[in-house]
């Protein structure tokens, strides 16, 4: 249930309970996957961005790649910088979720993004 709620700053300790959110978590009705891949590097682009469209519950995204050292994953609004394989999971209200890839330009990379959500 925590990880469902809706966070209200000073007010409680977890906020405020999301059915749809809960719901989703405890059972998702189906589950869908996306896979993307993509280069980043010099005269390419920095950063490559990709929208979903996803149901309430978890979504989790798999970044592999190779050429740089370092990459950047977001989804939503929590990102993680690191070395392949990079991972990151966000519980989500249906709707629109972006995942972006980002890069420091300097190196061509090639990668594959896994994104499996609730549909």
């Amino acid at each position: 249930m925590a990880s469902a709620a809706r966070p209200l700053p000073d007010v409680v300790q977890f906020g405020r309970i999301d059915a749809g959110k809960t719901l989703g978590l405890l059972s998702p009705a189906t589950s869908a996957k996306a896979v993307f891949n993509g280069t980043l590097g010099p005269r390419i682009a920095r950063e490559r961005s990709y929208s979903l469209d996803v149901g309430d519950g978890v979504v989790t995204a798999v970044l592999t790649f190779t050429g740089a050292k370092r990459l950047t994953l977001y989804l939503g609004s929590t990102r993680v910088t690191g070395t392949s394989p990079l991972r990151v999971s966000t519980v989500s209200s249906a709707g629109a979720e972006v995942v972006r890839v980002g890069g420091d330009g300097r190196t061509k990379t090639s990668f594959v993004l896994n994104v499996s959500y609730a549909k």
